[in-house]
C-alpha cells in the first residue's frame, strides 16, 4: 500500500455528518416495496399508457428451425399442436389441440412436445413426476411455441395497491403457468402478456413440491412477476431470458406508492439456483431471494436494468452471488427517482412474520457498474435487525453513478446499522466521479486488501491495499443496453490488481464458461 498518515480526529466527525446526511436524503431508496396499506382512495389523474420496447438485442444465431430425426424424440411422448384436436390421440402425425388436455394425460416419466404456434391458455401442471422419472413438457425440438396471456389470462379478480384499481394498471394473483407438482421439467417455451404473474411454482404453504426445472425460456411483458417461487425445494431456473416485470406500474404513479414484485423472486424456498440467464429492464427488482429462502445460488447471469434493485437478498439465508455482469445503462425509463437504482443490496425489511435475517452472504467475483450505489448493505429501515455473515471478495465495481448529485454515487455503501462479521476483502473499486466508499466505524465490518482508484476514505483503508490507476481495459466506454461486455473491466496484465490476483479474477482469464447469449426478442 502507498502508506497514509491517519486522520485526525476531524474526519470522523465529518464522515458521521456526511453519513447523516447521505441517509437522510436517500432514505427513500431503502425501502423498495412498502408494505400496502388500506388507504382512503384518492383521485388519480387520467393515463395514456405509452408501449416501451424492449431493447434489440443482437442475435448471431438467427432462430431456425432445425429437422429433427424422429427417432431423437422420447418414446411414447404426447405432442400438440395448433391444428390438433383434443380428442385425437396425441401423437406426432395426430397432436393434441390445448397443453392443459395433454397434462391430464401425461404420467411420470413421460414427455410432452409443443409445436410452434400460440397457445392462448393458462395452464397448470398438477401431475407430479417421480425421482428419476420427471414429467417433461418441452418444446419440440428447434421450435419455440408461445403461452399468450392477452392481459386477459389468468383471469381472477384485481388486485389494487392503496384501494385503486386503474386499468390497465393492475394484475391479478394467478399465473399464466402454474407449477404444482414435483419432479417436473419446463423447457422452450415463450410467455408473455400475463395479467398476473408468468410462472408461478408453488402449491400453496401446506404442501411442498420439489425438483423443478425451468430453462431455455423467453419470459417477458408481464403485469406481476416473472417466475415466482414458493414453498418449493430443489429449483433450478437456467438459460433463459427475462425482461418487463411489473408492467402494471409503467409508471406515472408515484413510486412511493408502488410495492412491485421482483422479475424473478423466491419465497421460502431452499436450494434454489438462477444460472446463466439475461434478466433485463423491468419495473421491479431483478433476482430476489426472499423471505425465509434458503442457500440460493445467482451465478453467470447478466442483470441490467431494474426500476429496482439489480439484486435484492432479503431476509434470506445462505446466498451466494457470484460470476455475475451486473450494471445500469441509466436509461429513462428504469431509472429511480431519476437515479440508476442500485446494483445489489441486503436488508431485512420490517412487518413481516418471522425471524428469519439476512446471514451467511457470499458476494464474490461479480462486475458491478454503473448503478447509484454499486454494493448497499443496508440498514434494515432502523429495525436493530441484524445482517451477519457477509462475505464480499473479488469483486470489480466501477463508476456509480448519479444524475442528480454526485456525492449519492457510491461504489461501496454500507449503512450504520446492526451487522455483525462483515469481511470485504480483495475487490477493486474505481470511481472517476462521486465516493469510492461510505460506510460507519463499524468494528464488524472489516476491509482489507481492497484495490481503490484513490485514497478512501479511513475507517475502510488497510495497511494491504492498493491505491492508484489499475489500467482497465475500457471502463469510461458507454452503457449500452444489451452491449455491456466484461472485458471492458480486466486489467491490462501488468496491472498491480493483476498481479495481486484482485477484482473479480474469474473473467481475467480464459472460462470453461460463457456469459449467457440472448435469445430471439419477439417485440
Amino acid at each position: 500500500m502507498t502508506h497514509l498518515t491517519k486522520q485526525t480526529s476531524v474526519f470522523p466527525l465529518l464522515r458521521n455528518l456526511l453519513l447523516l446526511l447521505f441517509l437522510l436524503t436517500a432514505c427513500a431508496d431503502s425501502t423498495p416495496e412498502p408494505t400496502p396499506s388500506p388507504a382512503v382512495p384518492t383521485a388519480v389523474p387520467t393515463w395514456t399508457p405509452s408501449r416501451i420496447t424492449a431493447t434489440p438485442h443482437p442475435d448471431p444465431t438467427p432462430f431456425t428451425e432445425i429437422p429433427i430425426v424422429e427417432s431423437e424424440l422420447k418414446e411414447g411422448a404426447i405432442y400438440v399442436a395448433p391444428t390438433g384436436d383434443d380428442a385425437s390421440p396425441g401423437t406426432l402425425q395426430q397432436p393434441l389441440r390445448t397443453i392443459q388436455a395433454a397434462l391430464e394425460q401425461v404420467q411420470p416419466g413421460e414427455t410432452i412436445y409443443v409445436r410452434q404456434g400460440v397457445y392462448r391458455e393458462a395452464i397448470t401442471l398438477a401431475k407430479s413426476g417421480e425421482p428419476g422419472r420427471p414429467i417433461t413438457l418441452s418444446a419440440y425440438p428447434g421450435e419455440r411455441p408461445l403461452i399468450e396471456g392477452d392481459y386477459q389470462l389468468p383471469t381472477g379478480e384485481p388486485a389494487r395497491w392503496n384501494n385503486e384499481i386503474e386499468p390497465p394498471r393492475y394484475f391479478v394473483w394467478g399465473a399464466l403457468v402454474r407449477i404444482r407438482a414435483s419432479h417436473v421439467r419446463f423447457v422452450g417455451f415463450e410467455v408473455q402478456h400475463s395479467l398476473g404473474r408468468a410462472i408461478l411454482i408453488s402449491d400453496g404453504e401446506t404442501a411442498r413440491i420439489q425438483d423443478i426445472e425451468l430453462s431455455d425460456c423467453l419470459v417477458h411483458d408481464s403485469r406481476h412477476s416473472l417466475v415466482r417461487i414458493m414453498y418449493a425445494d430443489n429449483v433450478i431456473v437456467q438459460g433463459c431470458q427475462f425482461y418487463h416485470a411489473s408492467d402494471y406500474a409503467t409508471h406515472s404513479r408515484s413510486l412511493d406508492d408502488l410495492n412491485w414484485p421482483a422479475a424473478l423472486a423466491t419465497i421460502d424456498a431452499t436450494n434454489v439456483i438462477f444460472r446463466e440467464n439475461i434478466v433485463h429492464e423491468s419495473w421491479s427488482s431483478g433476482i430476489s431471494p426472499g423471505l425465509d429462502s434458503q442457500n440460493v445460488t445467482i451465478e453467470k447471469n447478466i442483470i441490467y436494468d431494474q426500476m429496482g434493485q439489480q439484486i435484492y437478498v432479503h431476509r434470506s439465508q445462505g446466498v451466494t452471488v457470484r460470476d455475475n455482469l451486473i450494471y445500469h445503462s441509466n436509461q429513462p425509463a428504469f431509472r429511480r427517482f431519476d437515479d440508476p437504482s442500485t446494483c445489489i443490496a441486503l436488508n431485512n425489511e420490517e412487518g413481516f412474520d418471522t425471524d428469519a435475517t439476512v446471514t451467511d452472504v457470499v458476494i464474490e467475483q461479480n462486475i458491478f457498474v454503473g448503478c447509484k450505489r454499486n454494493i448497499g448493505l443496508w440498514r434494515s429501515e432502523g429495525s436493530g435487525m441484524p445482517i451477519e455473515n457477509v462475505r464480499i471478495v473479488n469483486n470489480t465495481l466501477v463508476n456509480a453513478t448519479s444524475n442528480k448529485d454526485l456525492a449519492n454515487a457510491i461504489g461501496l455503501f454500507v449503512a450504520p446499522g446492526n451487522f455483525q462479521n462483515i469481511r470485504i476483502a480483495r475487490n477493486v473499486i474505481v470511481q472517476a466521479q462521486g465516493v469510492l466508499v461510505m460506510a460507519p466505524d463499524n468494528l464488524a465490518v472489516t476491509f482489507r486488501r481492497n484495490a481503490w482508484s484513490a485514497v478512501p476514505d479511513p475507517v475502510a483503508q488497510s495497511d494491504s491495499d492498493s491505491i492508484g490507476n489499475f489500467q482497465l481495459q475500457n471502463p469510461n466506454a458507454p452503457l449500452v443496453p444489451g452491449t455491456v461486455q466484461p472485458e471492458w473491466y480486466i486489467p491490462v496484465a501488468t496491472s498491480t490488481t493483476v498481479l495481486n490476483n484482485l477484482g473479480a479474477t474469474d473473467f481475467y482469464q480464459p472460462r470453461s464458461w460463457q456469459l449467457p447469449t440472448p435469445k430471439r426478442v419477439t417485440n
